[in-house]
C-alpha cells in the first residue's frame, strides 16, 4: 500500500545534503552562502550566519511562511529566490521554528551543488541503491498505483472522520514532504539508517 510519508521526506533531504557534505560540496557549520553564493536571506547578518545545519534543524529564526508555497506552482528555484523576503522572528539558533521553506532552499542547494534536481539526486543516490523501487515523488505517480492508502482524520470537537485530500503536486516544496512510499521500501530505508 502506497502512502504519503509527508515530512518524513525531510530526512531524505538531510541525508542527501550529508552526502554532499562528505564530498566537500556543502558544509554543515559554515554559512551556507560560502558553498551556495546565490542564496540570499533577509539581511547580511543572516547571509553571514545561517548554516545548512540551521536550515535543516529549524533554527534559522524564520517562521513557516507556508502560504508562500501552499497551492502554488512555484519551483524549488523560485522558492529559493524568495528566502530573501522572509524576515526573521528571532536570531538564528535561539528558538525552534518549523520551516518547510528552508527545506525547499536546502533542496535547491542540493541541486546547485550536485547538478541534478533534488528528486533525481535522491532517486539515484538513495532510492536506487536501497532498491526502493516503488517510491515516487508526485501525486500523479501515486494515483497510477492499484493500492493506495487514503488518509483520514477526525473533525475537531467530534468523532466524525473525513478523508484528507492529497496535496496537489507542489514540487517547489518537494524536499520538505513529497515522498510517497510503502512499507517494503521504507523498511529498506530504516535498515540502512540503523546500520
Amino acid at each position: 500500500t502506497m502512502y504519503t510519508i509527508a515530512s518524513n521526506t525531510k530526512l531524505f533531504t538531510a541525508v542527501a545534503a550529508g552526502m554532499l557534505v562528505e564530498e566537500g560540496k556543502l558544509t554543515w557549520d559554515r554559512p551556507i552562502k560560502e558553498s551556495v553564493p546565490t542564496i540570499e536571506f533577509y539581511n547580511s547578518y543572516l547571509n553571514n550566519t545561517i548554516t545548512l545545519r540551521d536550515m535543516l534543524s529549524h533554527r534559522t529564526g524564520i517562521t513557516r511562511h507556508d502560504s508562500i508555497w501552499y497551492k502554488s506552482d512555484y519551483s524549488t528555484k523560485e522558492l529559493f529566490e524568495r528566502l530573501k523576503y522572509l524576515e526573521p522572528k528571532e536570531s538564528p539558533r535561539q528558538i525552534f521554528l518549523y520551516n518547510n521553506m528552508m527545506y525547499a532552499g536546502a533542496g535547491y542547494a542540493i541541486e546547485l551543488q550536485s547538478g541534478k534536481p533534488w528528486a533525481q539526486f535522491v532517486r539515484e543516490r538513495i532510492l536506487q541503491p536501497l532498491k526502493m523501487n516503488s517510491t515516487v515523488f508526485t501525486i500523479a505517480d501515486i494515483l497510477k498505483q492499484p493500492d493506495v492508502g487514503v488518509p483520514f482524520t477526525e473533525r475537531r470537537d467530534s468523532f466524525e472522520l473525513y478523508k484528507i485530500p492529497y496535496y496537489e503536486d507542489q514540487q517547489g516544496v518537494a524536499p520538505a514532504g513529497a515522498i510517497i512510499s510503502n512499507i517494503e521500501d521504507m523498511s529498506h530505508w530504516l535498515i540502512a539508517l540503523m546500520n
